[in-house]
């Protein structure tokens, strides 16, 4: 992993540990910190202000395709190959791990896709490799099942607003499904609007812009 000054397009680090291919990374929104996902089945979150003599390591048992850090940085969440979402507690103040991760596993679960935690820390949203969105209260047990997609769920994304108004997803159908979160927690499983035939070919990234317009 490589980090640039922007401005100046100077490179002023290799952040080295990860031995096989780096399949996801994020910033938090204080840009302090810098979590990364691999194959060599770990998740690593950086420490900016101290890149080169501090970082935090976590074993996962299989190849993590997805992390995202919430937008308080309180919280890491991962997932990939070994079929669960995982959610680390983060201390911001000295931007280290807070005891395990917390990582239920559901039998008909498949291995996940993508990941996102909403900005008010209440849900984790996921997309698995059965065709389903499945959207998660994350202090609770059990995870809702949003229908609609016919291929993979490859990327998912809350829209950046404090109430966490919306849901998106783009899957391997190539269609991109937005859910209102206020008709889903009146129990509603289908997404509100489907943007059909905007690609000939799979969706894998997926975002809003800063107010939630578009």
């Amino acid at each position: 992993v490589k980090l640039w000054y922007v401005d100046t397009g100077v490179e002023i680090a290799s952040l080295n540990g990860h031995d096989k291919d780096v399949f996801g990374l994020t910033f938090s929104h204080s840009s302090k910190m810098l979590a990364t996902a691999s194959f060599d089945e770990t998740v690593r979150l950086w420490d900016i202000n101290r890149i080169f003599n501090q970082h935090n390591v976590i074993m996962n048992p299989d190849t993590v395709r997805s992390v995202v850090l919430s937008d308080d940085g309180n919280y890491l969440v991962y997932g990939g190959l070994d079929k669960r979402v995982h959610i680390q507690e983060i201390n911001v103040d000295k931007h280290s791990l807070v005891g395990d991760s917390r990582s239920p596993k559901f039998p008909e679960w498949s291995f996940l896709q993508s990941v996102a935690i909403s900005p008010d820390n209440k849900y984790v949203a996921y997309g698995s490799a059965d065709d389903r969105i499945r959207l998660w209260e994350h202090k609770s047990t059990d995870p809702i099942k949003l229908l609609g997609h016919s291929g993979d769920g490859l990327c998912v994304t809350f829209s950046p607003d404090k109430d966490s108004t919306l849901l998106a997803s783009g899957s391997s159908d190539g269609n991109i499904r937005i859910w209102k979160m206020s008709e889903i927690e009146q129990g509603s499983i289908t997404p509100f609007t489907t943007l059909k035939g905007m690609h000939k070919d799979k969706v894998r990234s997926i975002a809003f812009s800063s107010d939630s317009k578009w």
